[in-house]
């Protein structure tokens, strides 16, 4: 099992990349370092890009468009939730986060978190979370999916009430198949953000 951090943007590959280009660029340009952002395309190989090492003045940001999907996913070894957020604000693109677990061969550790997290073209928020830190904790915040599993959030068992298949239902029911084959493959080159950030 590898965490994996994605976000699910219903926009065409080259509009997401320009806008997280733009928002790199406005960040280093307000800080006295000698920052910089390349940016390439590549053949997208996901065993390739993970995992990614954490915690690296140089973020790598992988995005690509998935088989028999429209949009695009956005992983990184940055948190970019707050770029996600102003990605919204300011452009009003549907954005799905999500932490689970990928089936990856050679892979055993343990994820401390689980979430589903939704902007709508409206700024709407939809958070539904289990941590560990260092117990169990289950939050949900913003209005309820007609497709959530709602009758698990009552679990006694805290870390049971958001699970990896509930999360892969939830972006499933929102047109992303997770399950599909053809969601970690893709059609045409992938593109690569390279980020000095300090």
């Amino acid at each position: 099992m590898l965490g994996c951090e994605l976000y699910l943007i219903d926009k065409d590959l080259g509009e997401v990349v320009d806008m997280l280009n733009k928002m790199y660029c406005d960040i280093i340009s307000k800080k006295n370092k000698p920052l910089w952002i390349k940016i390439e395309h590549t053949k997208f190989d996901l065993h390739k890009c993970l995992p990614l090492e954490v915690n690296n003045p140089i973020a790598k940001v992988i995005l690509w468009k998935p088989k028999g999907h429209k949009g695009t996913v956005v992983f990184a070894n940055d948190d970019i939730y707050r770029i996600m957020y102003l990605i919204n604000h300011d452009n009003k693109f549907d954005i799905t986060g999500i932490m689970l677990d990928l089936d990856l061969p050679g892979e055993d550790r343990f994820l401390p978190c689980y979430y589903f997290e939704h902007w709508d073209k409206d700024n709407n928020f939809r958070l539904v979370r289990v941590l560990c830190d260092p117990r169990w904790d289950f939050y949900e915040e913003g209005e309820r999916f007609p497709f959530e599993q709602v009758e698990k959030y009552n679990e006694r068992i805290k870390k049971k009430r958001l699970t990896n298949d509930m999360i892969k239902d939830y972006v499933t029911a929102m047109g992303w198949n997770i399950r599909d084959e053809g969601f970690f493959d893709s059609d045409q080159d992938a593109v690569l953000l390279t980020i000095k950030r300090w």
